[in-house]
């Protein structure tokens, strides 16, 4: 067996000897089938579309610290296979990759204050993402807020062009997922994805950046993150 089939034999060992519930979890058209420990502190799910076609399966420990997730395709790291952390800010709760690294930053642009960026890095190319918040957005609707988003990437990119949007709602908020793709300086294409969530008078975004040639191995990975994100 490999490393991911013994942790899961272990887990699903764990699950068998105690005190454990099932659960199933219909969350944005995915549907989330598995088990939990009373304690909550270990378990593992399958994860299926609405049609019953198997996206990913895996297991957490730790108290939720830690996963690991096996996916019908490859992802971003040429594998099907992701280990996860979950980063816990005061604001907000996420799932990331571990390879991918944090990098703390504060940049303001027009209405907009970055607050994080998270840089990974493969060996083949680089994925850049940013976290940040937009103050004044009492009054306007998701398709406001990613409009101001997209002139101002217009007036900094080439050829930038949306080509999908859709809204959804995520434990009760409102979300827009956005994806986009511009030209840089040097010429070369590259693809954006947009995740922006509202709160109250407070617009969260979270926006993703690679290579276009690169758009279909990170799109899952994209989706699985910005679809992670909770407020506490």
């Amino acid at each position: 067996m490999n490393k991911f089939e013994v942790k899961y034999f272990v887990i699903l060992i764990i699950l068998l000897v105690g005190c454990n519930k099932k659960e199933t979890i219909i969350r944005n058209d995915i549907k989330s089938i598995g088990e939990v420990s009373n304690n909550k502190r270990v378990g593992y799910w399958i994860f299926e579309n609405l049609e019953g076609k198997k996206i990913a399966e895996g297991f957490f420990e730790n108290d939720f610290q830690v996963g690991q997730w096996k996916y019908s395709k490859k992802l971003y790291n040429g594998t099907n296979n992701i280990d996860w952390n979950i980063i816990k800010d005061s604001l907000y709760t996420f799932n990331l990759p571990k390879d991918w690294k944090i990098l703390k930053k504060q940049k303001k642009w027009e209405d907009f204050e970055e607050i994080l960026t998270i840089m990974q890095y493969n060996g083949d190319f680089i994925i850049s993402s940013n976290i940040g918040v937009y103050k004044d957005a009492g009054g306007k609707s998701l398709k406001e807020i990613r409009s101001q988003i997209s002139r101002s990437n217009e007036t900094v990119y080439k050829n930038y062009k949306n080509h999908f949007t859709r809204e959804f709602e995520l434990d009760g908020l409102p979300v827009m997922e956005s994806q986009e793709t511009l030209t840089l300086d040097n010429g070369l294409k590259m693809y954006m994805e947009w995740y922006i969530y509202k709160r109250g008078n407070e617009a969260f975004y979270i926006s993703f950046f690679c290579e276009m040639e690169n758009a279909e191995l990170c799109h899952g990975t994209f989706s699985e993150i910005g679809q992670s994100l909770v407020f506490d």
